[in-house]
């Protein structure tokens, strides 16, 4: 477990407050971590994004924006939270930049989560 809290932070997360956050508690902090492994927003965005559903995708990035402050991921916030403004008022240039940048984010937590 704490191998795992390592490479986190080894990334670029910001464990200590993640920890702050869980009241020190690493059993359920970890827990949360691999739960978000699983988190269906993350399909329903690249879905929502391949339909052309912004309002959705705005949704569904906004949800892994909190999730992912909330643990503390900070290289995947800082990623979500540019997909979010794109998303904000309708998709601007940036988008499909952001999202292949966030989506190369997401593949990093997921094999660091392995």
């Amino acid at each position: 477990m704490t191998e795992l809290l390592d490479r986190l932070q080894d990334w670029g997360c910001n464990i200590p407050e993640g920890m702050n956050r869980f009241l020190q508690d690493k059993d359920l902090y970890v827990k949360c971590l691999k739960s978000f492994v699983t988190d269906e927003s993350f399909a329903r965005l690249s879905d929502d994004l391949k339909n052309r559903e912004f309002k959705g995708a705005f949704e569904d990035a906004h949800t892994l924006k909190g999730v992912s402050a909330n643990l503390s991921l900070t290289p995947m916030y800082e990623a979500i939270c540019r997909v979010v403004e794109d998303l904000r008022n309708g998709p601007t240039e940036n988008l499909d930049d952001d999202v292949k940048e966030f989506e190369k984010t997401h593949q990093k937590y997921l094999s660091i989560m392995e």
